[in-house]
């Protein structure tokens, strides 16, 4: 049980899960623009698409100049999406119910869409990981009234632009 509550076990658990699974094909027309992006990002010709997600392709653009795979690139930025989404779920129950719920982060874990989006080449899983940081920030900001987690929602919203515009 304290196993579960550890944020590196869990951060593991969604590396090493999301790799294992990852695909190494392009499942439509955009999964393909964004891969593409990888190697030679250029609006112009549609790589990725309008609006181009700028934050969203320099973050994978990192890891794949460290890693040159484009599924181990989109598995990772999935993972660490399906991580920060399990961490800010449980943030966001302790503020609301005030107790920690693992039972929250194994169905998110588990859960198959989110599972499926962590491994597509898409930004989807990333845009709602940042929502949900933002989403968490504005809750704390309501019951403490703090300046700063209003800026840090601010802030994440404009990143989040660049990330994923549909949000």
């Amino acid at each position: 049980l304290k196993l579960i509550e550890n944020n590196y076990f869990i951060f593991l658990l969604c590396l090493i899960s999301r790799l294992i699974t990852s695909i190494d094909y392009a499942e439509d027309i955009d999964s393909q623009r964004f891969a593409l992006s990888l190697i030679d990002y250029n609006l112009l010709e549609l790589r990725p698409h309008f609006p181009g997600y700028p934050i969203f392709c320099f973050f994978c653009k990192i890891i794949y100049n460290i890693t040159n795979s484009i599924q181990f690139t989109f598995s990772s930025i999935g993972a660490i999406s399906l991580y920060l989404i399990i961490i800010y779920s449980q943030r966001i129950n302790k503020v609301l119910f005030s107790y920690n719920s693992i039972f929250l982060s194994i169905l998110i874990f588990f859960n198959p869409l989110l599972w499926n989006l962590s491994n597509r080449y898409m930004s989807d899983l990333f845009g709602l990981s940042i929502l949900m940081i933002i989403f968490y920030n504005l809750i704390r900001n309501i019951k403490n009234m703090s300046e700063i987690n209003l800026i840090k929602s601010f802030f994440l919203t404009g990143i989040l632009i660049g990330v994923r515009i549909s949000f």
